[in-house]
Order: structure tokens, then sequence, then C-alpha cells
């Protein structure tokens, strides 16, 4: 809990949250604000979302890049990612023949005009996109062409219009910066990142292992130095722990009064069977559940109190009406005094004047 900064304590600003956090995951669904948003107000006092942009896009001291997921990361990680970008572009552009005109083409367009985003082409080219069903070209190919470019770390997201993402030169955004091929200093940086890593975790050190090579890098790790192995009380499964952070855990803040509302990509939580391992606690994030089979709904939060995963609801911010709507609140155990006042609250932060209950 005090390595995810939700104890008693919170960071100052939102710097100072990612680099403690070590990343945040982006997420465009904005049911009542963006991932990254709702993840950084649980945990920076007075937070708002123009703090953030202004880090990214104007101080340049956050970036987004692409791990196994979209994660903002502080700008002095980024080379340590730039020869991860390369070993994909080795990877997968071999396969991407029938894209390669359009890569060459945007990339091109790119260099000699400065921020453009998919909108700035005019071709309407269709491809098959990784959203697409099988067999259906409904991508445009030059939304596609600038998604791979930013994996192989090409360009760069210079600046977003709400969801729409212009893209640049690394090199003109960031500087010019020499790829660090330093493969255990990016595993320290997961490591600290995760706090307690699962090598059954398919996002283990940030890249798509399988599960033998996961074991394996959790030996090495244990071996540098880097993480020692824990078993919690009355489980059965070996996590992994950053080497030192056993003194951190003895010191750490008692986790604090009040509650705190977490989204489904929230850092501590991320880890659906390290979630229900360690809290007892089992999320699914429903919203690409087909609705037949949903339990709670297509967007549920979490609900924390005082250390404790004690419930989960379900808000849906009416912006027009400035009314925050919960469609539901399922708790663990009991209603825990205060929830409506600390709602009432957070859905003000929201710009929400009034709460419903459906």
């Amino acid at each position: 809990m005090d390595r995810s900064g939700l104890n008693g304590c919170r960071w100052i600003d939102p710097l100072e949250a990612v680099r403690g956090l070590g990343y945040v995951q982006v997420d465009p669904i904005r049911v009542v604000e963006r991932n990254h948003h709702l993840v950084l107000e649980s945990r920076v006092p007075g937070y708002r979302p123009e703090l953030l942009d202004h880090l990214l896009y104007v101080e340049r001291k956050l970036v987004e890049v692409m791990t196994t997921v979209r994660c903002i990361v502080p700008v002095e990680s980024f080379p340590l990612f730039l020869s991860r970008f390369q070993a994909l572009e080795d990877r997968y552009r071999p396969s991407l023949e029938a894209l390669e005109p359009t890569m060459e083409a945007v990339l091109q367009a790119i260099t000699e005009r400065g921020p453009m985003s998919a909108r700035c082409f005019d071709s309407c080219e269709k491809v098959e996109g990784w959203w697409d069903p099988a067999g259906e070209a409904g991508t445009r190919a030059v939304s596609q062409a600038l998604e791979w470019l930013w994996h192989f770390g090409r360009v760069v997201i210079h600046h977003r219009e709400g969801n729409l993402r212009y893209f640049d030169l690394p090199e003109r955004v960031l500087g010019p910066m020499e790829p660090r091929e330093d493969a255990q200093e990016l595993g320290r940086m997961y490591f600290e990142a995760v706090g307690l890593a699962d090598p059954r975790d398919v996002h283990f050190a940030w890249g798509r292992w399988k599960a033998p090579d996961r074991r394996r890098l959790a030996a090495e790790a244990v071996a540098r130095g880097d993480v020692v192995p824990v078993v919690v009380e009355g489980l059965p499964d070996v996590y992994y722990l950053p080497a030192g952070a056993e003194d951190k855990l003895r010191s750490a803040e008692p986790a604090g009064d009040g509650f705190r509302f977490l989204p489904p990509l929230d850092n501590l939580i991320i880890d659906r069977r390290r979630t229900a391992a360690i809290f007892g606690f089992e999320y699914t994030w429903e919203a690409y559940v087909p609705p037949a089979r949903r339990r709670y709904g297509p967007y549920t939060m979490v609900i924390l109190e005082r250390g404790q995963l004690v419930g989960r609801f379900a808000p849906r911010l009416d912006r027009r009406r400035g009314v925050m709507t919960v469609e539901g609140v399922w708790w663990e155990e009991k209603l825990r005094p205060g929830f409506r006042e600390a709602l009432a609250e957070w859905a003000g932060f929201h710009g929400a004047g009034q709460v419903e209950f459906a």
C-alpha cells in the first residue's frame, strides 16, 4: 500500500507520483475521467488533468511509451525502452510489407512538416487493424502506420487533443538520446514499479514473455540481488520483492483514513490474480465482457478504505447536467459509514454538483 501511494501520505504533485509509481497506465475510456487521471487524482491532493498535460507536453518531464500496455513514465526512463522498441521493430516490421509504403510516407511527412495526427492525412485506404473482426479491413492505414511507428520508437506523442494523438520525431520532442541497452536496469525499474511481482502475470518485466522466460527472469533477478523471493502467509505462490523493500514495509505509514476510489487499471489492482490472493478481492473489468455475462457493470471502480478493498461501485458522469449517477454499489461485507459524503466530495472534483443513485 505504501508503494502504491495509497497510505496516509500523498505525493505532492503528478511528477512525484509517476516517479514514485514507476508508471501510470493510459486508457481512452472516459466514463468519469480517463484512467491515468483517476489514478493520480486518488494520490495527489488538488490534482487537475492540466497539471499532467503540462508535464507531458510542455515541460517534457514525462512521456508516453508502449510497454505491453500504454504507459506514462518519467522521461529519464525513456532511453531504457529504446532497445526494446528496436527489438519490436526487428520482430514485427518484416511482416508489415503491405503497410511499409504508408509507414515510410507518414514518417517522411512528419520529418518534413512536424507534429501530425492521423487526421492530417487524406488517404482513406483501409487495412485490417488490431481491433477489427478477422478478415475485415476497417482501420485507416495511416492510423495503423502511426501506431506501429510509435511502437517502434520512431515517433513519440507530441501532444493530444482529446484522444487524438499528434506525433513527432523523438529527437525533436525529447532531444537526442542514446539507447541504454541495460535490460537489468529496465528489470529493476519494473520490479520497483510493481512492488510485489508475480511471474505468472502476462505483463511481467514489461514484455510478452512465455512462462518459462518469466521464471528465468525472476531467477536471474534473485541471483543479481535485485529482488528477494517472498511467500505471503497462507498462500502457496512465490512473489518477488525489490531488495531492501522489507525495511520500507516495516516502516511504512499506516493506512490513511477515508476512502479512495480506484479505476479498473489502477496500479494497485491491475494484477487481478495478485489482487484476489492478497486482498481476497475478485475483480474483473467488464467493459469487454458481453452484457449478459456482467455481474456489475462495464465500468466498475473499486472502493478502498483503510488499506482494504471493501467494495465496488459503478459511476457515470453526466457532464452536461453536472450529475454523477451511481448505477450500483456492492459491498464486500457491509455499508461503510462516510461513503456517501466521500462520494459527494469526489463527484464535486469531477464537476458534478449532485450525486444520484439509480
